[in-house]
């Protein structure tokens, strides 16, 4: 599907096939005539409207309404330096950017995929339905360009009219092969990652809402404690409200 799950609308199996694919990275295409919501449990932002900081119950239960406001995408994590080899500069763009996105000033053409498995591409996502978006907006970049030490800035790139509104929170889940990933003797499972747009900065630039953080070393008092390197190269769900 080429949007976010509208939450407006009535939520069906075919929306949850297209945009989630297959549990629980969404990798391949699934048929919408044996959709279990439950499978979804470890992927979506958010279960029974709370955040899914670890999941691990398997009597975890999932309403539709966890489906609406959200999509799947895949990251992308590049480096790239400019400069000369004495003063070179190394960057790492971590995320998602259409080939109308900032980051495409410095990836030819965008990253990453706006949707899950291989569907997707770079063309950006419909918001239309999506907190309070106005009808006709679109995800055009959801990427953090990283410095040293881990420290830089994320950013979130809307194309719509200028308003500093339209979402109130997001929540990021990146997700591991199965769900879980297992370090040193300890089994970890997909968390979720709450951002509120008050810790964003805000401007509009080139027809577009633009909301940015800084993270890391020397951030301001009420910044995130992390970007959104938290992504790397994986696969990720999030929800705007």
């Amino acid at each position: 599907m080429s949007g976010f799950i509208d939450k407006t609308s009535n939520i069906d199996a075919a929306e949850i096939a297209a945009e989630y694919r297959t549990p629980d990275q969404g990798v391949s295409a699934k048929s919408n005539s044996n959709v279990a919501w439950n499978d979804y449990r470890r992927m979506t932002p958010r279960a029974n409207q709370a955040s899914n900081t670890i999941t691990t119950a398997g009597s975890q239960t999932l309403q539709a309404r966890d489906f609406g406001g959200t999509a799947g995408m895949v990251s992308a994590n590049q480096a790239v330096t400019t400069g000369s080899s004495k003063g070179a500069n190394t960057t790492t763009y971590t995320g998602v950017s259409s080939s109308t996105g900032s980051g495409a000033a410095y990836i030819s053409g965008g990253f990453g995929n706006f949707g899950l498995g291989s569907s997707g591409g770079t063309g950006g996502l419909s918001m239309t339905g999506v907190g309070s978006f106005p009808s006709g907006s679109n995800l055009h970049a959801l990427y953090m360009a990283a410095g040293g030490f881990g420290s830089g800035t994320s950013y979130i790139e809307v194309s719509s009219s200028n308003s500093n509104s339209g979402w109130t929170t997001m929540y990021l889940r990146s997700l591991y092969p199965s769900g879980n990933f297992t370090s040193g003797g300890n089994t970890f499972y997909n968390a979720t990652f709450t951002f509120s747009r008050s810790q964003f900065l805000y401007a509009y630039s080139s027809g577009k809402r633009v909301w940015s953080v800084y993270t890391g070393i020397g951030a301001a008092a009420g910044a995130p404690t992390v970007g959104f390197s938290i992504l790397l190269n994986r696969p990720f769900t999030v929800e705007f409200v």
